[in-house]
């Protein structure tokens, strides 16, 4: 079985846009899923290229998520007083929404 490039690339692309939630991101790892797939003629010749396209767009999935996971924070937000008193006066002000009467509430 040959794998059609053009038949597999929307299901590869899907698959990494699903994992990672990020277009340019999935659309990158889509076309380096095929760059390394087709460097490695060796396992194309054993069958299931489909499996193996899978395969390396799921590794490649897991290493940009990592990657993202790991980036820092920006240093001017975790050190911003401000940022802390928006997110408390925004708890206090949900706790307040909570105890109106609920007609008085929107939705």
């Amino acid at each position: 079985m040959s794998v059609d490039i053009n038949d597999q690339y929307d299901k590869i692309f899907r698959y990494c846009y699903y994992k990672i939630h990020d277009r340019d991101i999935a659309e990158d790892l889509t076309q380096e899923t095929f760059l390394r797939f087709l460097e490695s003629p060796h396992y194309r010749d054993m069958g299931k290229e489909l499996r193996y396209l899978y395969t390396i767009a799921a590794n490649l999935c897991r290493d940009a998520f990592h990657r993202r996971q790991t980036e820092e924070l920006d240093e001017n937000l975790a050190d911003d007083k401000d940022y802390e008193d928006f997110i408390l006066t925004n708890v206090a002000l949900g706790s307040a929404i909570k105890n109106f009467p609920r007609k008085t509430r929107r939705s």
